[in-house]
Order: structure tokens, then C-alpha cells, then sequence
């Protein structure tokens, strides 16, 4: 949802408006939205509601899924682009902030 409220909040729509308050844990979005099965499909169906151009050359300010080395091997999570490291939301409210191993797909935030 932090990505979501960050294009509400830049773009005026919003690309989760039909997840929102239907979890509460980091576990029931996976189950709700087969997340951890097709990460880039997830996010594809939410952009596409609001009309997000994908992207080959992700600039500051777009969003997209990558993969990141974590302390448990490479995990997929939605970020923001920060020029030449991603941002997104950790454990714990936290921040990470680091290069991708890969970016899976992107979408330009006009």
C-alpha cells in the first residue's frame, strides 16, 4: 500500500483502491492477491486501472518489482525508483534502499 499511496498521492488515483481494507497483514495480501505466485501480474492489475505506461528505463519516481538480495537469498518486492537504488518498505517499517538485482517491470509515474 506504501507504493499505492505514493501514485494516489502524485498521480490522484489510486491503483489499490479495490485492496484497500480487505487485509491487515503482510501474509493475507500474499493469499489475496497471489501475490508471491505472479508478483509482476499483481501489480500490472493495479497500474492498468489507472492507465501506467510500463517502462524499459525506469527513472526517479517510478515504481516497478524487483528482485533484491535479502539475508535470505533474492526476494521480489514492489519499490520506487531513486534514480540508481530502489526504495521500499521492510520489516518493521523500515527502509531499504539499495540496487536491484533485477528490475522484473516498471511504470513511468507521469
Amino acid at each position: 500500500m506504501v507504493l499505492a499511496d505514493y501514485v494516489l498521492d502524485v498521480t490522484g488515483k489510486d491503483p489499490a483502491a479495490h485492496l484497500r481494507d480487505a487485509y491487515f497483514s503482510r501474509m493475507d495480501c500474499a493469499r489475496l492477491t497471489g501475490f508471491h505466485k505472479d508478483p509482476v501480474g499483481v501489480f500490472r492489475s493495479c497500474v492498468d486501472t489507472i492507465g501506467l505506461d510500463e517502462t524499459n528505463d525506469p527513472q526517479e519516481g517510478d515504481i516497478g518489482v524487483i528482485n533484491v538480495l535479502s539475508n535470505d537469498g533474492p526476494v521480489i518486492i514492489g519499490a520506487l525508483c531513486l534514480g540508481k537504488n530502489w526504495g521500499a518498505k521492510g520489516e518493521n517499517q523500515s527502509a531499504i534502499i539499495g540496487k536491484p538485482i533485477q528490475v522484473l517491470a516498471a511504470w513511468k509515474i507521469p
